[in-house]
């Protein structure tokens, strides 16, 4: 079954993006990264990863959760420094 939509006109359009779209420049990671003595892409591979991320995207975790857990996954690699992120992030 095929529709023509040539005479159809979109009255509504509903978006939900509060809180998906996020922009941190590398830049800045590097920065946070250098002055911390971290390995560089240490911040984007806690961020991102594939576990963590999906509950972020769904919704099952607020950002507070999110960014506690990456702080949570740096900890484990740097314990005496990750804390140190929290104020920065």
């Amino acid at each position: 079954m095929t529709t023509n939509l040539k005479n159809e006109t979109i009255k509504y359009l509903l978006l939900d993006l509060d809180g998906v779209i996020r922009h941190y420049p590398i830049q800045r990671n590097l920065q946070i990264e250098q002055k911390y003595n971290l390995k560089e892409s240490t911040l984007l591979s806690a961020a991102f990863e594939k576990q963590l991320l999906s509950k972020a995207v769904c919704g099952l975790i607020s950002d507070e959760e999110w960014r506690a857990e990456i702080i949570n996954s740096i900890s484990k690699d740097y314990p005496r420094r990750a804390w140190t992120y929290l104020l920065v992030f």
